[in-house]
């Protein structure tokens, strides 16, 4: 009868571990050089690198996978050992065969934006609408960052060292056009749903207005004011008295209650 032996596992493929080999392709060298070649590089805009123990986890997991060896072990003066560690030549061809890969096959990856898109209607539209404007504005202030690294970074680099940069940049604009528009259609009412049920803890302010900010949410809900209804018979001078509620507020309000044809007096 024949035996049969298991197949060996393949060495498992992280972002991390593909930047460690490609580290290594260039010189030996130890775990913390690594990483501070990763941050002077901006390549941690793309390796998450900022713990260093990741880093040594995941060499030591590609020297027991036979992709990295240890070149020699020291211990200068008063400073810790030192390990610097070379890339194998199974490293190498794994290396490559990784970065066909994750070239050529889309992930699918799980990222948090998506997901919270995918359960809009456990908020109310306004709460969604109020999120969304500030992403807008963090979008944009990312887009314009990405735009001064790639002029400043095309003076003294070849464009082979700024292409993820640009895809960067274009992902970014993408989302900004795509989140803007959503935001557009939720303040025109062309993307709506009904408000999820208040609980304990925050009653439902379904319809005040995002502009009027946290301060004046809290201070109208403290004094029973949760909807825009419940401030139609208001006079707009006790609005003024509440704590939290200043000018802008109130023009924010005077406004939303105008276009629902409610006060305040």
């Amino acid at each position: 009868m024949a035996t049969h032996y298991p197949r060996p596992v393949p060495p498992r493929r992280s972002v991390l571990a593909m930047a460690v080999l490609s580290m290594l392709g260039e010189e030996a060298m130890h775990a913390y050089r690594m990483q501070q070649l990763i941050k002077e590089r901006h390549k941690d805009d793309v390796v998450n690198v900022t713990q260093r123990n990741s880093i040594y986890q995941t060499v030591q997991r590609l020297v027991r996978d036979g992709l990295v060896d240890v070149e020699s072990t020291s211990r200068p003066a008063k400073r810790p050992e030192r390990t610097t560690y070379r890339i194998t030549p199974e490293g190498r061809a794994t290396l490559r065969e990784w970065l066909r890969t994750m070239l050529s096959n889309p992930a699918q990856e799980y990222p948090e934006f998506p997901a919270a898109l995918a359960f809009l209607p456990s908020l109310s539209p306004n709460e969604v609408l109020e999120a969304l404007t500030t992403r807008v504005a963090r979008l944009e202030e990312g887009v314009a960052a990405l735009d001064t690294d790639l002029a400043q970074g095309s003076t003294f680099l070849p464009r082979l060292f700024l292409v993820e940069t640009e895809l960067q940049r274009e992902l970014a604009a993408t989302e900004l056009g795509y989140v803007r528009g959503l935001v557009d259609d939720l303040r025109a009412g062309r993307l709506s749903w009904p408000a999820p049920p208040a609980t304990d803890e925050a009653p439902a302010l379904a319809d005040l207005p995002p502009g009027i900010g946290a301060p004046a949410r809290r201070a109208l809900q403290a004094a029973g004011y949760p909807t825009l209804q419940s401030l139609a018979d208001v006079d707009e001078a006790g609005l003024a008295r509440l704590h939290g509620v200043g000018p802008k507020a109130l023009r924010v309000l005077r406004a939303a209650l105008a276009e629902r044809g409610l006060g305040p007096r």
